[in-house]
């Protein structure tokens, strides 16, 4: 048995640092026919599923990833990095014609532009028999996937649920538009949602401007009894939401080299304490404390 599986995404992360980007009105702008040249370059790997895994692994749990991969030249980069990070990717899906790539222009401020290629897919499961690592797993993550079918994304937390698992899932903005029917229907699969401030908006169907704490309370009561909302918000810190509980947890100072997968750093630093411990609070500082460490370093886990 494995303490989670996590399922999503995973890619090839390509880093390009500079201090000769020029920067205007918060754009890195580049001017067409222009070279320019990368103080230093580095090779990770991330997406979001890819990189809780990496973070729970590195908390102390026995980690497996769920994932597409592609049979190209970054297959062997790919594995050699969840080997040396001991993840295991026995139910990791082998794909032809599959890229997941992306160019990240770093500052020396630590901000980040990035430019993603991926190749859509729209199915985990092709027939019953890939359910079955889903049985092996005392605990889920499910990362942003949103081209992947609603339906079967549903039908993995059931089949999930049924076998006993605690189920974490994160909506990326594109399924936080989705109607509240289909939303209601996830929240039901799910004991912990974990949203950023963007994505909690759009799920309220509200500005973020307008986003407080007494408008998230009255929204949230009733459709979420029994469940634990997770809410971050950047160097403002994070909130989460228990019933008619509500907790809050400021950001952790420290020296900003890539902002890239700090949240992600955050959702395994929580995750691996609330299966450790069940508390939302000593969870939250959890996730804030890894979150600084990401961002202390380049390389999204």
């Amino acid at each position: 048995m494995y303490d989670l599986l996590s399922i999503g995404t995973l890619g090839v992360d390509l880093y390009y640092q500079s201090e000769s980007y020029s920067i205007e009105n918060n754009k890195i702008s580049f001017v067409l026919g222009d070279k320019y040249l990368a103080e230093s370059f580095f090779v990770g790997i991330g997406g979001g599923a890819t990189n809780v895994a990496i973070g729970c692994e590195k908390h102390g749990l026995r980690t497996s990833l769920m994932a597409k991969i592609g049979n190209n030249p970054f297959k062997k980069l790919i594995l050699d990095r969840l080997n040396e990070e001991r993840i295991s990717h026995l139910h990791c899906d082998y794909e032809d014609n599959y890229h997941n790539v992306s160019s990240i222009f770093l500052t020396s401020s630590g901000e980040r532009t990035v430019l993603n290629y991926h190749t859509n897919h729209q199915h985990f499961l092709r027939d019953e028999k890939d359910l079955e690592p889903l049985k092996r797993a005392n605990n889920i993550f499910l990362g942003n996937l949103p081209d992947v079918s609603w339906s079967e994304r549903l039908k993995m937390l059931h089949y999930a649920k049924q076998n006993g698992a605690k189920i974490f899932v994160n909506l990326g903005l594109k399924d936080c538009k989705r109607d509240k029917d289909q939303l209601d229907a996830m929240i039901r699969a799910t004991d912990v949602l974990i949203l950023n401030s963007k994505e909690l908006a759009e799920f309220m169907k509200i500005s973020s401007d307008s986003l407080n704490i007494q408008k998230v309370i009255s929204h949230l009561n009733g459709r979420f009894y029994g469940k634990v909302v997770v809410v971050t918000h950047g160097s403002k810190g994070s909130y989460a939401f228990s019933d008619n509980a509500v907790f809050y947890q400021p950001a952790l100072e420290g020296n900003i080299i890539d902002t890239l997968g700090a949240g992600d750093g955050y959702t395994s630093g929580f995750i691996s304490k609330y299966i450790e411990e069940n508390d939302i609070k000593d969870s939250m500082l959890a996730g804030a404390e890894y979150a600084k460490v990401i961002i202390g370093k380049i390389g999204a886990n």
